[in-house]
């Protein structure tokens, strides 16, 4: 009887042990997987003001998808204005990558036509800047945003696959209320700045392969008034 109850407590003792080892290992188990999703979510990486232009088709990977902003309106106009932000997400060895908040178009909806309008009829150009200007009243209290100045990228000029800021900038402008749309600057580098000395010009600092320049344009034309370079390293010293 004795040496019956000692192999049941034996066997017993087994049956917890090995019941111990099953609970570490799904424990242990458990641990790397959330090691795992907590070193992916770390590794996520957001890049912004990039567009990959080659993509495979057939690369299920990959995921592409368009969303809208917040709607906002035009001062001294009966209409609003919505980004249409494309974003990208794709698969990197064991963690992913977004491409977010790339604003590729803008649709304007008129409140007393009912008409909706967008800035293109695609979405192949990447928009990296955009600025109101008031062409309308100059008061500072009732200023009418007539019109909009916008950088953005429309090719991959130094094909390395992707739209970004690297690449060749045009700067347009774009009247909402009349629907027009102007090229401004359609080869430059960089838009540095934007001033409005006036409700009928504009005042443009760019970079373009031959240096730094200021170029004031008219408005109504659109056409460049004048335009001044800005010399670098070309300082004299003080006698």
């Amino acid at each position: 009887m004795i040496m019956n109850e000692t192999g049941f407590f034996r066997l017993l003792w087994r049956f917890n042990a090995i019941g111990i080892a099953v609970a570490l290992l799904i424990a242990i188990a458990l641990s790397l997987f959330a090691a795992f999703m907590i070193v992916k979510d770390i590794t996520t990486r957001n890049v912004t003001a990039v567009i990959n232009v080659e993509s495979d088709e057939k690369d299920t990977s990959t995921k592409q998808f368009y969303t809208l902003g917040d709607p906002a309106g035009i001062s001294g106009h009966n209409i609003v204005y919505m980004h249409l932000y494309f974003a990208q997400k794709y698969e990197q060895s064991y963690f992913s990558k977004n491409s977010s908040s790339n604003v590729v178009n803008y649709v304007f909806f008129d409140f007393n036509s009912k008409e909706t309008t967008w800035l293109f009829d695609h979405n192949n150009f990447l928009i990296l800047q955009m600025r109101e200007l008031s062409t309308g009243s100059w008061d500072k209290k009732n200023k009418v945003t007539d019109a909009f100045i916008y950088a953005l990228i429309k090719d991959d000029t130094n094909k390395d696959g992707r739209l970004t800021s690297s690449d060749i900038v045009t700067v347009s402008i774009y009247n909402p209320a009349e629907k027009s749309y102007a090229e401004l600057l359609p080869s430059i580098k960089k838009l540095m700045g934007i001033a409005q000395p006036s409700q009928s010009e504009i005042a443009l600092t760019f970079e373009d392969d031959a240096g730094v320049h200021i170029a004031v344009i008219s408005l109504d034309t659109h056409q460049i008034l004048y335009k001044t370079d800005i010399p670098f390293g070309e300082a004299k010293e003080a006698e």
